[in-house]
């Protein structure tokens, strides 16, 4: 009975070091994708890393590395054409994690998405308020504000307003 248990707890191991863990395919991923930044990238390889980033979170939600994934995920996201599955998850992480430390780029990213990938000002701008209103000390404030200022000028309005305060 003890060889049996033996054995059994040999093959585990040595399973278990022959097929890396999720949080190690995701490194391994990551590595990858950013040795490769010059060249063209699979999109195959970007749908697993962002399907492995959620699957983690889902998996793990009370881990330390599930809202960091989740932010990742909704910045691969926006930047691979999902404007708006990128808003859904910046709300999901931000509502289901509101002490982590990177709300503050969440909730900005958010009105970014909003206002240059979607084209939704008002929504923009009602983000861009509600993050000058939690934090105004952020080194992104000023941006917000000259955003809130410039919202929905094309670049031509801008240059235009600012020739005439000079």
């Amino acid at each position: 009975m003890n060889r049996l248990l033996v054995f059994a707890v040999l093959l585990i191991m040595i399973g278990s070091c022959s097929n890396p863990t999720l949080k190690e395919k995701i490194e391994n991923q990551e590595k990858k994708l950013l040795e490769n930044q010059t060249k063209a990238v699979g999109e195959e390889d970007v749908k697993k890393l962002l399907d492995n980033y959620l699957e983690y979170a889902s998996k793990n939600p009370s881990d330390s590395l599930a809202p960091e994934y989740l932010f990742k995920a909704a910045d691969l996201m926006m930047n691979t054409g999902m404007p708006v599955k990128s808003v859904e998850q910046l709300d999901k992480l931000m509502n289901g994690y509101p002490d982590f430390s990177r709300n503050s780029d969440a909730l900005f990213l958010k009105g970014f998405i909003l206002e240059n990938h979607l084209g939704e000002l008002g929504r923009a701008k009602s983000v861009y308020e509600l993050f000058l209103k939690k934090y105004p000390k952020h080194e992104f404030a000023d941006d917000v504000e000259v955003s809130i200022k410039y919202l929905g000028r094309t670049p031509e309005e801008m240059v235009r307003e600012f020739e005439q305060n000079q």
